[in-house]
Formats: structure tokens, sequence, C-alpha cells
């Protein structure tokens, strides 16, 4: 941490004498122990903790598309399989990047929302033919992952992101 961003105590600027009704040896002890606290204070991250493969902040993707299918407002265009182990989400995707946009994630792409699901090893269904409409001429697209259930949210912090390959390779040669 830049030392212009540090506290009074932790770069020194309190003394012993500004501390009334204590002895110098006494002020002396707790003004170290405070600043010990105050710079082990300072250490700890103010986001998520990173990745150490992506070095990306961890505000998943998993988590904010289960807010995002959990929500009733969004049934129009987002659903849970009667089970709870698969979503359903319109294929044209134009939805679901505006709620991912107001969980901060970029306004990014179709492809990229596609390659999200990818990275977080999510299973897309297809039986290989043409996507066929439903009744109301909507095509849907289910994905899963083993760790993303509509009963369980707390599960969907086990889902992780696939390591890049060339990242790999820089830590395993390390």
């Amino acid at each position: 941490m830049p030392a212009h961003r540090k506290s009074g105590i932790a770069r020194g600027k309190i003394r012993p004498e500004k501390l009334p009704g204590l002895k110098p040896k006494e002020a002396l002890s707790l003004l170290g122990m405070l600043a010990q606290a105050a710079a082990s204070v300072e250490k700890i991250p103010a986001a998520a903790p990173a990745c150490p493969l992506t070095s990306r902040p961890n505000m998943l993707f998993t988590f904010a598309l289960h807010r995002i299918a959990n929500d009733e407002g969004n049934r129009d265009w987002i659903r849970w399989s009667s089970c709870g182990d698969v979503i359903e989400i319109v294929s044209d995707l134009v939805e679901l990047r505006r709620a991912l946009i107001r969980y901060g994630f970029g306004p990014g792409s179709a492809n990229s929302i596609k390659k999200n699901f990818n990275e977080y090893r999510f299973s897309k269904f297809s039986d290989g033919r043409k996507p066929v409409p439903d009744q109301d001429g909507v095509v849907w697209t289910k994905w899963s992952h083993c760790h993303f259930h509509r009963d369980h949210p707390e599960w969907v912090q086990n889902i992780k992101r696939k390591c890049p390959k060339k990242r790999l390779k820089q830590m395993t040669s390390d």
C-alpha cells in the first residue's frame, strides 16, 4: 500500500506524548500494537480475492447468473427446468446481456457470454439438430452444471473457471 494511503498510526504520526494519562513506556507499547494492527488491516483487499490463475476478481459470472435466474421478473427470457438443474435462456441473449450489465459486467457480445458459460464448464444441451422454436416462436438454449442448481445457491461457489493453457504452462514452469 502506498505510504500516502496508510493510516497515521502505521506511518508513525501519533507520538507517545499525544496519549494523555499513559506512562511513556505504556504509550510506546500501545502505539506499537496499534501500528501492527493497522498494518495488518491495510493488507486486507477491498475487493474479492483474485483468482491466482486469471488474476480476475471473483465476483463471478456464475453468482450473477444464479441471481438473474431466480428473479421472477426475468421468467419470460430465463427459467429453470422443472427439477431445477438446467437453466433455459432465450437464444439471442439480449436480455441476459442487459441483466449482466446491471451486475457490473461489461456490455459483452453474445459470444463473450457463451465463452463465460464454456470457461465455467457449463454443458450446453443439444441434440445436434437445428434449434426448434417453441409454440411461441422462441428458441431456448439449455445450460447445465453439476453445481448450478435452483435449490442450492451455496453450491455456486464450487464452480471454478477453467485455467488458460498459457497461464497453466507459466505456473508449472516456475
